[in-house]
This record gives C-alpha cells, structure tokens and sequence, in this order.
C-alpha cells in the first residue's frame, strides 16, 4: 500500500522513516488513492499527518517482510504506458550499454538546460530498452564502476517510480520519485541473471547520442524580426535550427481547420486504412487518436505581420483547455472567440495591454 504525507510534514518523515528498517505506524488514516503518479495497484492508500506515530521495531519482525515489491513491466507493454501517469512504470533489464552523461533543455517556469544519462537494457527475450536518469539520478549514476564490474559479469538493474515518454523512441524516464538498484537480491533479478551466464559481453561505453542543449546566450544571438524571418532560406536551414522572436498575438485565422487527428503517442498525424487509424510515424496502433491543437495564428512586430501554425502543446498553455473539449462544441468560425476570451482572462493575470508576448 502506498503511504503520503503533505509538505508540511515531509521533513519529519524522511528523518524518521529509513528504508530497510520496519516500522509500526498509528494515528494514520486511509483513503481512497490518487487517480496518478501511484507506485502500486492498492484501491486505498495511507495518509500521514501531524497525527501520526511512527515507531521503530527492532525485534527481528523485519525478517518477515519483504523489503522490496515491483510490478515490472514486460518491455513489448512499455509503448501502451506513454502518457499514461496513473501508475509508475518498474522495469528490469541487463545493461548492455551507457552514455556519456548530456545536457538537455527543459522549458517552463524555470527553463534550464538539465543533465542526464541514457542506459540501454536489454531484457529475457533480448528485446531492447532505453532508460533515461535525469538530473542527480543521472549525474551520480556512477558509470565508470558498473562498466568495471561488468566486465566479469552481466550487471542487471531495477528502475522503479519511471514513466514512459516518446522521445527517439519509447523511453522509459526518472522521475523525482525514481530510484535504481543493482544487482538486487530479488528472484527475478536472479532468474535473468540465470539465462544471460552463458551470454555475457562487457557494458560498452558510448557517447551521448542525443543532446537538446540551448545556449541561452546563443539563442539571444539568434534574435530575428519578422521581417528577417521572411528573408530566410528555408532549403538553407537545418531542420532543428531554432530562432527568438519577440511579437504579439494579433488574432486566429479562421478560414483553415483549427484542429486535427494526432498520434496519442507522439502528436504526429493519422492516415486511415480503412477503419483502422495508423500513425505516420509508426507508433504502436494501441490507442484511439486524440483532437490536437494546429492554430494558424497572426503574429506581429514593428517590422511586420506573419502567420504561424502553432501546434497543440503551446496552443494548450495559452488557451487553458486541450483541443479535446472544444472540438465538439466548436465551429471554426468560433475558435477566435473562444481562445480570445480565455487568452484575455488569462492575460489580465500578468498584466499585459495588447496581448501576450511570444
């Protein structure tokens, strides 16, 4: 069963809960779980408060209990858990290789560029699987040993509290509440171990394959106006060339479908063949499309005007609701409307008078 405490109370319970150790909790109470980020299948989970009693037991009762408990998923399920944060992911794998660690950029509030170190695995069947650790999981990921040990034997890993993502792939990827272990003494570790003693190879050492590292000072210089823009050569750029440009929402232009049939996994569109929808990218056919956001907005600056088609993710952000509840109820004709009042509301919360800078 999974327990949580709220914020106020977390310092205390990291000083006093340690993990191995058995404990005899009171004064707690259970309710019904959350509806995401929950690391077993329980209906019910417990509740610690300013109530709640925590006891050390150290009478040998820990012999008992089983200090650790997965639900692993097989790596041919891994692809129907994107986006799905109901329930963390668990994986077990050998290592089979490890990057270098690499720097990626990670936008919102705070916009950063963040580390982070990818680990191949490979599993009963062979099959392989891409783990992503990011931030300090990533960085004290001490690479240099595990490649050591692994020259004598096949180094087997648990990840747990991951997600799965679409990125180069299906990736399973750390979370604030992930953790590793290697080597651990658990039957499945045991039983993998087993069928790779006559197929042992060293983990090989590898460079960082994919990096979305942004300068900031690089993305300044690369500052351009609208009417820059215009002037540029498209068959003259690289397709991951990025650009800074500081405008204004003018408005939506209503003439062109505001909406469109995604991928749930990776927001590419759908083809049909026939009642079948299949994604142009080749992702796994094991989820209905959604309503995706393609907005073909007017921008503007002191050196002109430009239309932009902005795509689903940022469209959501600005509008405050996904294309999935608006599609139904709204023409296109509509749209402006309705994406100006939210936009306008939202706005009055940062102050702006024309508009949202971009």
């Amino acid at each position: 069963m999974q327990a949580r405490a709220p914020p106020s109370y977390m310092k205390r319970f990291q000083r006093q809960l340690v993990e191995g150790k058995v404990y005899a909790l009171s004064n707690f109470m259970v309710w019904t779980k959350m509806k995401c980020y929950m690391a077993c299948r329980n209906g019910l989970m417990i509740y610690m408060g300013g109530q709640t009693v925590v006891d050390e037991i150290s009478d040998g009762t820990d012999s008992s209990i089983p200090l650790h408990s997965f639900e692993f998923v097989d790596f041919g399920n891994v692809p129907s858990r994107n986006r799905d944060n109901s329930l963390f992911t668990d994986v077990i794998g050998q290592i089979v290789s490890i990057e270098e660690e690499g720097q990626a950029w990670k936008s919102g509030e705070a916009s950063r560029n963040i580390s982070f170190r990818n680990l191949h695995l490979r599993d009963l069947r062979g099959r392989p699987m891409l783990v992503t650790l990011y931030g300090d999981l990533g960085r004290n990921f001490d690479a240099e040993k595990v490649v050591k040990q692994g020259r004598e034997v096949s180094i087997v890993a648990v990840f747990a509290g991951m997600l799965v993502q679409l990125y180069n792939g299906f990736t399973v990827r750390s979370t604030s509440a992930s953790k590793y272990y290697l080597d651990l003494d658990i039957l499945e570790v045991q039983e993998l171990r087993t069928s790779l003693a006559d197929r042992h190879k060293p983990i090989d050492c590898l460079p960082c394959q994919l990096q979305n590292l942004i300068n900031p000072t690089e993305l300044v210089d690369s500052r351009r106006t609208i009417e820059q823009l215009k002037s540029l050569n498209p068959h003259e750029l690289h397709s991951r060339t990025k650009f800074l440009c500081i405008v204004t929402l003018k408005g939506i232009n209503c003439t062109k479908d505001w909406w469109y049939e995604g991928c749930f996994h990776c927001n590419w569109p759908i083809s049909w063949d026939g009642s079948k929808p299949l994604c142009i990218k080749g992702c796994p056919n094991n989820q209905l499309p959604v309503p995706l956001y393609k907005l073909d907005a007017v921008m503007q600056d002191a050196t002109g005007t430009m239309n932009i088609m902005i795509f689903d993710k940022p469209v959501k952000k600005l509008v405050g609701v996904s294309a999935e509840e608006l599609v139904e109820d709204t023409a296109g004709e509509q749209i402006s409307a309705v994406i100006s009042s939210h936009h306008q509301s939202r706005a009055l919360l940062v102050g702006p008078t024309e508009g949202d800078s971009w």
